[in-house]
């Protein structure tokens, strides 16, 4: 920072390190910094600068200064490899209540060209539900049928057995049918205490049909998945929810 200048701010990755938001493959001895246009830093040996008319800066970050977590995240995403990584690295921010989907979009808007479009098309996903990479492999596939209807994604549930919300990873609502993204041993929308087992067991007992994918079986048989989720959907579609099984608005401490 004293090389680049007082109004030099840290970006990108270096700053999701430092509003602890997890970027895979950062190297951690490379320093991003964002500046003015007006600056005269450059890049230099470890050290990366982006040039900005637009830098806004978290709250009290002290002496070195960091940009917001929205702004960290939306210019991080921009070297993603794809949108599914890119899915996958702002939905943290997301999850963890730092940024909302309003933040990220507008950070998008200041961001550099680079990467805009892979990111654009993360934040489409984002902001109909989708939270993980394995969720953006299920809504495409879904999308791409001509039988099965638009999916509710990341949707709270009440059930009737008195236990606790349910936050299933899609919903088509008017057949009652569950799609359960099986590609990590964590649902980070979930109760941290309810294994996969026991979340699908309960969903079913309720009455409502579990259909589970796996992003690996969506890559490799994806024509086969498509047409057993499509015959599940034609079997069940018109007898709408469970009886007792409601839509509900996140919980509080999801929400805060």
């Amino acid at each position: 920072m004293l090389w680049a200048g007082p109004d030099a701010t840290v970006d990108a990755a270096s700053a999701c390190l430092w509003h602890r938001i997890q970027v895979l493959g950062q190297d951690p001895d490379v320093v991003q910094l964002v500046v003015p246009y007006s600056s005269s830093a450059r890049s230099r040996d470890f050290v990366v600068v982006r040039r900005s008319n637009v830098i806004v800066r978290a709250k009290g970050s002290g002496l070195v200064r960091y940009v917001d977590a929205a702004t960290a995240a939306v210019v991080a995403a921009r070297g993603a490899a794809d949108e599914r990584a890119a899915v996958a690295l702002l939905a943290r921010p997301l999850q963890r209540a730092l940024v909302t989907a309003d933040d990220l979009v507008a950070a998008h808007m200041h961001a550099p060209p680079r990467g805009a479009a892979v990111v654009a098309r993360a934040l489409e996903h984002l902001l109909v539900g989708v939270r993980s990479a394995g969720e953006v492999d299920a809504r495409c596939l879904v999308e791409s049928s001509r039988v099965l209807p638009q999916v509710r994604w990341n949707t709270w549930l009440r059930l009737p057995d008195g236990g606790s919300l349910v936050c299933v990873d899609g919903l088509i609502r008017d057949a009652g049918i569950v799609l359960e993204v099986n590609g990590r041993q964590y649902h980070a929308w979930a109760l941290d205490f309810e294994d996969t087992e026991a979340r699908q067991l309960r969903l079913t007992s309720c009455g409502l049909v579990v259909a589970p994918l796996t992003p690996r079986r969506m890559r490799i048989a994806r024509r086969e998945v498509l047409h057993e989720l499509e015959r599940t959907y034609l079997a069940s579609r018109g007898r709408g929810l469970p009886p007792g099984v409601e839509l509900v608005s996140a919980p509080r401490w999801i929400a805060a």
